[in-house]
This record gives structure tokens, sequence and C-alpha cells, in this order.
């Protein structure tokens, strides 16, 4: 499908911009507010606008990270796509007794920080990484999934993650991927609080500059079509539904590239699935990821434009 331009975007007569968000007025019944800490814009009514459904054109998985308020009791992050591939978590500190969790990282005696939901201040629920380096992880395998049959050997994709991030690892923290073992086969990551960064068959020359620990809670979107006629469109990164620069000049990504999947390669949240063999590290951010989706066809800004507008009021479980 096709969306027309958000509601709320309408309604305001504005555009999405770094930090802020469509917000319902106090007590008028809307799904939820801006992000905390950011700048957010009164639609000046005492009645709310909806923002409306998330574009689905090219969907593949749809992960709200809302199956709990706090704590670590989910041992699973629910796929709301069809055919649902529903995702393992695994808490650091889930072999020290820590309740749940879907695998065990390194011993932590039980003081190491380890990831837990939370609901911030406006609502929004989320898996929180309170340090950078954590092990913590949603993941699953990719085989036999629906994730091998439409990425590999494809040529488009489109990444939207809601995230805060308050601290990044300089050896490139995951917030949503597809690889085995210290590979970067499908991966929106970064390693500098001032860049988001996008890689493909573990071709790291796809990257934008923005100031990540500023934003707050963010909308990220990072949009592949290999086969754009222009090299500067065929990666695009937009953050609250604004392009950033793409700073690469992507030259090497030429029409023939494909995306290349090990079958024996993860999809992940928050992390990658291996812990790094020398010293225990994962490959976490500290902050919160409160959504993340992932779409087999290359988003138009507008489809962009709209999903933020939406993400911006609500990353969560849409109310019946």
């Amino acid at each position: 499908m096709r969306a027309s331009l958000p509601l709320c975007l309408v309604a305001l007569g504005i555009i999405a911009v770094a930090g802020a968000s469509c917000k319902p007025s106090s007590g008028s019944g809307g799904q939820g507010a801006g992000p905390t800490g950011g700048a957010s814009v009164s639609q000046g009514a005492s009645v709310a606008i909806h923002p409306g459904n998330l574009v689905d054109d090219g969907l593949v998985a749809r992960y709200y990270l809302d199956e709990a308020a706090s704590g670590q009791q989910p041992s699973v992050a629910l796929d709301a796509a069809s055919d649902p591939v529903h995702l393992t978590i695994r808490y650091s500190n889930a072999n020290e007794g820590g309740a749940g969790g879907g695998g065990s990282g390194p011993g932590t005696g039980g003081m190491a920080p380890a990831a837990t939901y939370i609901e911030d201040g406006e609502g929004h629920r989320g898996l929180h990484f309170p340090a950078a380096e954590m092990t913590d992880v949603a993941y699953t395998k990719i085989a036999g999934t629906k994730f091998t049959a439409d990425f590999n050997t494809k040529k488009t994709a489109t990444y939207e993650v809601v995230a805060e991030i308050v601290a990044v690892s300089s050896s490139l923290s995951r917030l949503s991927h597809i690889g085995t073992g210290t590979g970067h086969t499908l991966s929106l990551e970064t390693d500098s609080p001032s860049l988001i960064q996008f890689t493909l068959n573990d071709d790291h020359g796809h990257y934008a500059s923005t100031q990540l620990g500023q934003l707050g809670r963010a909308v990220y979107h990072a949009v592949l079509d290999i086969e754009a006629t222009d090299p500067k469109h065929r990666v695009k990164f937009y953050v609250n539904g604004s392009r950033i620069l793409t700073l690469s000049p992507n030259e090497n990504l030429d029409m023939n590239t494909t995306i290349e999947l090990d079958p024996a390669a993860y999809y992940c949240i928050g992390n990658r699935y291996e812990i790094d063999e020398d010293d225990g590290r994962g490959r976490s951010i500290q902050g919160t990821i409160y959504y993340s989706a992932i779409y087999k066809t290359p988003f138009t800004a507008d489809q962009v434009l709209h999903n933020t507008a939406v993400l911006l009021v609500s990353d969560d479980t849409p109310l019946e």
C-alpha cells in the first residue's frame, strides 16, 4: 500500500523533526505522548487525532517490545506480523537466578546490570539496556524462516527502530541485525554517539552523522535499494522522518549486489547473538529499544514520514 501523509502531521501542518512528536492533549484519550525530554507539539484541541495505522508494505517482522512494563518475566519478544517468528530473550543474569531468559551469558554474580523491560513516563514500553556492551539480546535463528525467504539474494530492505541511545560500543552496537559470528550481513548499528550506520555483507561503508545521545526517544529508518539508479540513494537514513546525508559514496554497492545470508545467521534486536570470546563482552547500546521492524521493500519518504508520526505517538501494540 502507498500511505497518505499522517493525519496528525496534516492537522499540525508540520514535519516531524528530531525531538518532536505529535502529542495528544492531556485527558483526550489519545494513545500516548511524545518522547521524554524531547520537545512536543500540542495539537491545541481537546480531542486528539488518532495517529493512524503503520504502513505494512513489505512487512516481514514487527516487534512492539511491550510484553511487560517492568522486569524480566517475558521470555520471548512477540512478532506482530504474519507468519510470526518470535524472539527468545537472553538476560545476562539468567544463570545467576534472574527471571526469564532464553539462554545464559557470562557469570555476573547477580550484580552486573542486565536488560529489563521498562515503561517510561509517557507510557512507552521497551527493552532497556543499562550499560553498553552487555550480552542481553532478543534473537532467533533465521534458517527456514521468512527472514531467509524474504531477504536472501534480494536487493531491498527497510529497517525501522524506535530507540533512546545513551552510549554505544566502539565495536559496533547492533540495533536491529542479521549476522553470524562477528559478521554484519544486514545490520542497523552504531559505533559512535555521532553516527548511525548500515552494513551490508560486511561492507561498513554506509553511515550518516546524527547526535544520537541528544535525541532522546527517536525513530530511525535505514532504507536499502540496491537497484536505485543513483548510488547516493542506495542506502538512505532518516531520523524522526527527516532524511540525513549518507556520508559514504556507495559506489562499491553496485546494482549487481545482493543480500547474502548465511543459513547459520541470527536475527537479533539489541545485540549480536555471539558473545566476545576474549572478554565476554556483547554489543548492546546503553539505552532502550522500544520497537523494531524490518520490511523487504524500500520505503518511500512519505512512508517513512507516516510511520514516524505514528511511532512518535505510540510504538506499542495499537489499542483495538
